[in-house]
């Protein structure tokens, strides 16, 4: 015997969809625009991590999209019961909607994925890290392709997962949509997890103190908000499977991407708070003025006060303290008198007088303790 119908559900979560989605659309696009802006403040060209952010987002921009149409023709929000009364199609609009956001966020998840791990690869250029990075990679493409073909044989014949009249021939097979929800949700989970924990081991090798490495790891834990997501969403899988479908998790990467963000607006705080992008509280309080030094190679920044006459000094990044001990440095450093340095548009690069300080920094990375040639 069939069990009783639910009593109909008269409540309308229409503007709080919109709301939710539409202010976590906001918050992405801000902090990608913030991440390309700290970016320009470091003086740094763009990397293929922050085009991956870039494109994941608009990525998820067309998948919310979706969303709208699944909202105001699907009834996503309302009970489907009284919604097709005024509207006869609108199962046929929802789960139209429904694929064609499952389509895109198998696009958008794994490309914000691999946004994190080309930031990793770009700070910790270990070989355990570029490694782990490489094998996690790999996870999420897979991923990806196997959500993405499983996507279009769901049902036999596709048309069958939106028309419910086509589900019922008898030459119909469809998959359990939520146990499908369920799986891709559960592996996304453990790749997010693992890409969590992943900097911990390379910050805990830093020569910093116990605080220090505690901010650091503070700072890219941030990130966790994109693994809470994930969690979440496999939760309310769980419960749509013995519950039964209401409403999908639709703003997972939209949270994904204000996570992988957040580690990279260092400057933009920096800049917001005390004027320059580049300096540091304890430098800001400490009544010094911080000045940088041009180098060949890598870079290098020294403290130092600055007494009447000197010259100004372009500030340049920092990423020595995410050199793990066990890379070697070398330093090479000239210094001569003060003068004028500029040289005229026809002077050669080798006959410029190079007065004022000259920094070569060289650095050699290796993860065992043979010696590196």
């Amino acid at each position: 015997m069939s069990s009783p119908m639910p009593p109909v559900d008269y409540s309308d979560e229409k503007v709080g969809i919109y709301v939710v989605t539409l202010l976590l659309a906001f918050a992405a696009t801000l902090s990608v625009s913030l991440r390309f802006w700290a970016r320009r403040l470091m003086r740094l060209p763009w990397g293929i991590d922050d085009y991956l952010a870039l494109i994941a987002l608009l990525i998820q921009h067309g998948a919310e999209a979706g969303t709208i149409v699944c909202v105001e023709l699907g009834g996503l929000g309302r009970d489907v019961r009284l919604f097709t009364i005024r509207n006869p199609n609108a199962t046929v609009y929802f789960y139209q909607s429904i694929f064609a956001i499952e389509v895109l966020y198998a696009l958008s998840s794994p490309i914000i994925k691999l946004s994190v791990l080309a930031f990793y690869w770009r700070i910790f250029p270990t070989r355990t890290m570029k490694v782990a990075c490489i094998v996690l990679a790999s996870a999420s493409i897979a991923w990806a392709i196997v959500i993405g073909i499983v996507d279009f044989v769901q049902c036999q014949p596709l048309r069958a997962f939106w028309d419910v009249q086509l589900q019922q021939s008898p030459g119909t097979k469809c998959i359990n949509i939520i146990l499908f929800w369920l799986g891709n949700s559960a592996a996304n989970c453990a790749i997010d997890l693992v890409t969590l924990i992943l900097p911990i081991r390379e910050v805990m090798k830093l020569h910093n103190s116990i605080s220090r490495k505690i901010g650091i790891c503070a700072v890219f834990l941030l990130g966790g908000v994109a693994f809470a997501a994930s969690l979440t969403r496999t939760i309310s899988t769980i419960v749509l499977y013995y519950v039964g479908v209401t409403n999908p998790n639709i703003v997972e990467v939209y949270v994904a991407v204000i996570g992988a963000c957040l580690p990279t607006l260092i400057p933009v705080y920096r800049r917001l708070r005390y004027g320059d992008a580049s300096k540091s509280s304890k430098a800001s309080h400490s009544g010094k003025k911080e000045i940088s030094i041009n180098t060949i190679g890598r870079i290098s920044n020294r403290t130092q006060r600055r007494t009447a006459g000197e010259g100004s000094f372009e500030r340049l990044r920092n990423e020595d303290s995410f050199y793990p001990p066990d890379s070697q440095h070398t330093h090479h450093i000239d210094v001569s008198g003060n003068g004028d340095c500029r040289p005229s548009k026809d002077t050669q690069l080798d006959d410029i007088p190079l007065k004022g300080i000259i920094v070569r920094h060289e650095i050699a990375w290796s993860d065992d303790k043979s010696p590196v040639v």
